[in-house]
């Protein structure tokens, strides 16, 4: 059995999702303690019970001490049932955070998996699901992941009430990632997307983040009336290797103003940055690179606790070893992970 501490580093919720992904996908037997100690309500939060549930009906896995605030749990995985599922995360629960712990079980199943998540879309602490269709998703699609996103209903604190389908689908074998250069910027999208609240505050974020890039972007409105109230943008490059992104969401007493200049500053810092991929990137991307076939090589922007915490983890389940190098470059020879369902 492998045991994981869940207060290691930054101790929070990923070290639970990296765990469980990797040994279901290895078979191994998994207890893990302390888990979020770090965090101000440590234990298994809402999301995390939900996407424990999830797993455990897409398998015939097995779990021990799973309920809200727990602190240790034991897992005992299966194999992968393919089929479509429905996942309700509860009101504002992150989605992208849920749809994180089961893609990679996904990704090495015997079938595409078919995903209906509801839950928060656009949510404060989760990356934004555009951000995920995007931008990470774009990445591992160098590698040879294949996810599609289709973004039905916008979820927003506290009423939630988003929805997305997701297909993912089965890979035989990951390939490594080379990716030291970005490249040449070719273009900067983006998309401002709010529910039930009048067209010029969309209009007034578009004209806010205009004055205060310094690139020409290319920002789609999306205006909807849905269950809940909100708005939010997420902006990313496109550049001739890679993706970054970054984003806002709007809140109580927060102008529509501040809102599109917070997620231009933080484009446009990044964009100073010779970095190949964005912080949230760099965290995700390290358990891919480490079941993938070869020797990748990525550069970060810096090591982050989340990085380092994420490192720590997959080195102790996989027996692999991250090397940083010049600049914080990630080297690491991947297990070459196998789909026998394939």
């Amino acid at each position: 059995m492998i045991e994981i501490n869940g207060g290691f580093g930054e101790g929070g919720g990923q070290i639970l999702r990296t765990s469980i992904a990797l040994t279901f996908l290895l078979g191994e037997k998994l207890k893990i303690y302390n888990i979020r100690k770090k965090r101000p309500e440590s234990g298994l939060a809402q999301q995390h019970l939900v996407s424990l549930e999830a797993i455990k009906n897409m398998t015939d896995s097995t779990l021990k001490g799973v309920h809200l605030g727990s602190d240790e749990i034991i897992f005992h995985p299966g194999s992968i049932i393919p089929g479509k599922y429905k996942i309700d995360v509860g009101t504002a629960g992150s989605i992208s955070l849920v749809l994180q712990t089961i893609l990679p079980i996904c990704l090495f199943s015997s079938q595409p998996t078919e995903l209906i998540l509801r839950g928060g879309t656009d949510v404060k602490w989760s990356p934004p699901i555009d951000y995920l269709k995007n931008v990470f998703l774009r990445i591992l699609g160098k590698m040879g992941g294949r996810v599609d996103i289709k973004i039905e209903r916008r979820g927003y604190f506290p009423k939630g009430g988003g929805t997305i389908r997701t297909i993912v689908y089965p890979i035989e074998k990951l390939s490594s990632l080379n990716l030291l250069e970005r490249g040449n910027l070719q273009k900067v999208r983006g998309i401002v997307h709010s529910s039930n609240l009048p067209s010029h505050i969309t209009e007034r974020i578009v004209n806010s983040v205009d004055e205060n890039l310094n690139y020409p972007s290319e920002i789609k409105m999306e205006q909807r009336n849905e269950d809940s109230t909100g708005v939010g943008i997420n902006l990313w490059a496109v550049f001739k290797n890679s993706y970054i992104g970054a984003g806002s969401l709007g809140e109580i007493n927060k102008s529509a103003e501040k809102v599109g200049k917070e997620a231009a500053l933080r484009l446009a810092s990044e964009l100073k940055n010779n970095t190949a991929i964005d912080a949230y990137t760099s965290d995700q991307i390290i358990l891919y690179l480490a079941l993938a076939k070869g020797i990748s090589k990525v550069r970060v922007a810096n090591l982050t606790s989340h990085l380092i915490t994420n490192i720590h983890v997959v080195e102790k389940i996989l027996g692999v070893k991250f090397r940083i190098t010049d600049k914080y470059v990630l080297n690491i020879t991947g297990i070459g992970f196998n789909n026998d369902l394939l």
